[in-house]
């Protein structure tokens, strides 16, 4: 058990520098700077696509590389070596940037295509119920039947004013449902 503790702390270490902090990332720029000059080679971009696809760092690494007489704690480190590297890291974050990206527009040019559809719908239904749907459906987007809540100063009423209030509105119902049931006769 001792074992497992150790090596999740060695890859929580690692982590951490490769995906370091916000105070210490300004320290390991200025540490790289050098290599940052050098443009990122086919292996590095492919294994930071294979990255971002969802391998995990050792099995993009052994896509690219050749491990064959490797050990795992070697292709392991390795591994955590090149996705650290200021190049590769950088490829990493703009991959990720790009998905965000386009998963944005997607969604989008969905939206739009959804609102498109429901305003035709709203305007050249057949059907009335298919007509009142569209209407209904394009009045949640905008969130128009969602209950408002007042924006006025707490009620200054007493509790007797707020006593009276609820029994007239009773007694308007009481006379609403016997006025209800007198034209049913």
């Amino acid at each position: 058990m001792a074992g497992k503790s150790k090596k999740l702390d060695m890859i929580l270490a690692e982590r951490e520098r490769i995906f370091p902090n916000t105070e210490n990332h300004a320290k390991s720029l200025n540490k790289d700077a050098n290599t940052m000059r050098q443009r990122i080679t086919n292996r590095q971009r492919d294994f930071a696509r294979d990255v971002c696809s969802g391998m995990s760092l050792t099995q993009a690494y052994r896509n690219h590389y050749d491990c064959t007489n490797s050990k795992r704690e070697t292709v392991w480190s390795n591994a955590c070596t090149l996705a650290a590297n200021p190049k590769v890291k950088k490829r990493i974050r703009e991959i990720y940037a790009e998905i965000d990206a386009s998963r944005s527009n997607t969604e989008a040019l969905l939206n739009a295509y959804v609102l498109k559809s429901l305003h035709k719908e709203a305007e050249q239904a057949t059907n009335d119920g298919a007509r009142i749907r569209a209407l209904e459906l394009l009045g949640k987007t905008i969130n128009m039947f969602a209950e408002k809540a007042k924006e006025d100063a707490p009620d200054d009423r007493s509790s007797e004013m707020i006593k009276r209030d609820i029994e007239q509105r009773l007694n308007k119902l009481n006379l609403l449902q016997v006025i209800g049931t007198s034209d049913d006769d």
